[in-house]
């Protein structure tokens, strides 16, 4: 049975020049890109078109744009959209010849695309992070509502999210990037430097607003977790707050965001 959320119909649009990688007639590119592709990575109940925004901007800049609708429009369990995010950024460097890709994240995409890293950090694919209000620490939801409920409106991978939270607090845990990199960093490594073994770290951004009532500042990652993570309030560089459901259609986040890809 399909979440009830699904009922509405996908926001936002694909421009035209974005790469879809799950194309079945997807054909390499015939150069290699200078700069990383980047791999955006939409919420719950969202698609792939809610890029539009950033996609646009980046193209501009003649960086190759990857805006993928996964895991049933984000709905599916946790477990599965993983699974096809890892496959989605090792077809990206497939049929684009580069050596690392950059993610972006909004909502469960941030935790996503952390799960990413700490699943390729021995491959050393992904080059910076940067996630808008990224579920790290899972979704808070009211007490007394039943996760079957949440399951059959939002689907099982918000139910999934607030498993996740309750699990951490319940633990004191670290989200699963800060662990992966937290076992293997060596005394001297810092994000954008290397871990023991020598690979790279990504350097990780997280955006975050007070205006964001869904997933709040205290779920970002913090310098402690992950070595060199930056945290910018959307409200100190944009001079104003943006509500959750709209920070990937917001074009002030996605020149920030575009600005901090390089």
């Amino acid at each position: 049975m399909k979440p009830l959320l699904l009922a509405f119909p996908p926001t936002g649009f694909i421009p035209d020049g974005v790469l879809d990688v799950s194309a079945a007639s997807a054909a390499p590119l015939a150069e290699p890109p200078t700069a990383p592709p980047v791999v955006c990575l939409h919420g719950t109940v969202a698609n792939g078109g809610n890029w539009a925004a950033l996609a646009q901007l980046l193209l501009a800049r003649g960086r190759v744009a990857v805006t993928p609708t996964y895991g049933n429009r984000g709905t599916a369990p946790l477990a599965d959209n993983r699974a096809e995010v890892t496959r989605i950024v090792r077809r990206t460097l497939e049929l684009t010849g580069a050596d690392r890709v950059d993610l972006v994240g909004h909502s469960q995409g941030g935790l996503l695309a952390g799960l990413v890293v700490a699943d390729v950090l021995d491959d050393d694919v992904v080059r910076r992070v940067i996630c808008m209000s990224g579920t790290h620490r899972g979704v808070r939801m009211p007490r007394g509502v039943p996760m079957s409920a949440i399951s059959a409106t939002f689907g099982p991978a918000l139910a999934d999210q607030v498993r996740l939270r309750r699990q951490l607090l319940a633990g004191s845990g670290l989200p699963e990037v800060a662990r992966a990199v937290r076992d293997r960093l060596n005394a001297d490594g810092a994000a954008g430097g290397t871990v023991g073994d020598g690979a790279r770290l990504p350097r990780w951004f997280d955006l975050v607003s007070d205006a964001d009532h869904v997933v709040p500042p205290d779920c970002a990652l913090t310098p402690d977790e992950y070595p060199g993570a930056t945290t910018i309030r959307l409200e100190d560089r944009l001079g104003r707050g943006v509500a959750h459901h709209l920070q990937p259609h917001d074009r002030g986040v996605a020149g920030l965001v575009a600005e901090l890809l390089g």
